[in-house]
């Protein structure tokens, strides 16, 4: 898959959604910043989704009052999930862990786009989440009113755990619905599946995964040349999704590689330092500049590396295929994915060799690693040799 931006109705709509959106792609989900210049456009889709509630229930919904900086408060606690297809937001939902619990609220879906999926996509990306998180449960709160609302929630595993009434009602004025995070997906889950249902599937990894998402937005604000997130941090996070284990379980480091044709020590040695100031300090950031690879690649590995000319360059010559994916969150929070190799091998755990450069014994080694983490891995052997 060449280098590019890929990607993969209010609650009563969600039972019965199939893949899609309104614009004929694939829309991604991707995570609301804090600061999100979005926040806007999604308090503009909550309130377009929600009007029909007016002059149905009583007291009045709580979103005449949630304002864009509100949004922003919500996504800082917790999680706020959007769905957006070319910028345009389609569907969102917030959550908030409490105790054991991963409590959702805020679930929206444009009219335009409903009867696609997304409320769907959003709930089970909101379910891995919580699984990556160690949480017990997904709750939500609806009002007794909504009973088209209830019908979807109990088709997407929820059921009724109680009523509550707000201050100064004698009368039950919501409903209380949970439902346990569920069973991971399992590499199956993907089979069969085209490289666009692939691409909206790892955004969808991504939108679950705090640990990536905040190396990403930390990646955009650093703004190097270049720059991607690779590797290891993004195929082992879909292998956690997949089998259900924590999130960034597996992870020893961020790999962050840039372009910048000044090889100078000290220009990385500077780049290294800003990084550290603006990504979480585990897993550690490693940080490298890919023009200077070929200068120091021979003594680490014992075969030389010729020049490169882009990061994309680098890339294409990891050991496996599996590992050549990288993530870039440009300045409008789209994702951009480049997968050489396309995304099979990641979504079906199988390691087979990139025999582009003499990298067996790296491949041995790193799959021998990643087995004993992720048993459920394939590995195939490297060219003319009978295991791996």
């Amino acid at each position: 898959m060449a280098a590019g931006r890929q990607t993969g109705g209010t609650p009563s709509e969600a039972a019965g959604d199939t893949p899609g959106d309104a614009a004929g792609g694939i829309a991604r989900l991707r995570r609301l910043a804090p600061d999100d210049r979005a926040a806007p456009a999604v308090l503009a889709l909550l309130r377009g989704a929600f009007a029909y509630m007016e002059g149905r229930i009583d007291p009045p919904s709580s979103l005449a009052r949630l304002t864009a900086a509100g949004l922003g408060e919500m996504a800082a606690r917790g999680t706020v999930l959007v769905a957006e297809t070319a910028g345009t937001p389609l569907a969102c939902l917030a959550a908030e862990p409490r105790g054991t619990a991963f409590c959702l609220s805020k679930i929206a879906v444009a009219r335009q786009a409903r009867g696609q999926g997304l409320a769907r996509r959003l709930i089970e990306a909101a379910a891995a989440e919580a699984r990556g998180r160690g949480l017990a449960r997904l709750t939500l709160q609806s009002r007794v009113e909504l009973t088209e609302a209830h019908a979807a929630f109990r088709a997407l595993g929820f059921a009724e755990t109680g009523r509550t009434a707000h201050p100064g009602f004698d009368r039950p004025t919501s409903i209380s619905f949970a439902r346990a995070p569920g069973a991971a997906p399992g590499a199956a889950a993907h089979a069969g599946a085209t490289e666009a249902g692939l691409a909206a599937a790892l955004s969808d990894v991504v939108a679950a995964s705090p640990g990536l998402a905040a190396a990403l937005e930390a990646g955009r604000r650093l703004a190097l040349p270049q720059w991607r997130i690779v590797s290891g941090a993004v195929y082992n996070q879909v292998w956690n999704h997949l089998t259900g284990r924590p999130d960034l379980h597996g992870v020893r480091d961020i790999d962050l590689a840039y372009f910048d044709p000044d090889t100078r020590w000290e220009a990385e040695d500077a780049a290294i330092a800003r990084a550290r100031a603006l990504f979480p300090e585990t897993p550690p950031v490693e940080v490298r500049n890919q023009a200077r690879v070929h200068l120091w690649y021979a003594r680490r590995f014992g075969h030389p590396c010729p020049p490169l000319g882009s990061v994309e360059a680098g890339i294409a010559r990891y050991a496996s295929r599996a590992h050549c994916i990288g993530l870039r969150l440009e300045p409008d929070g789209k994702l951009d994915i480049h997968a050489p190799f396309g995304l099979a091998d990641i979504f079906a755990m199988r390691l087979a060799p990139n025999p582009v450069a003499p990298n067996g014994p790296t491949h041995r080694a790193k799959a021998a690693r990643q087995a004993a983490l992720w048993p459920e891995l394939t590995v195939l052997p490297w060219p003319d040799e009978g295991a791996p």
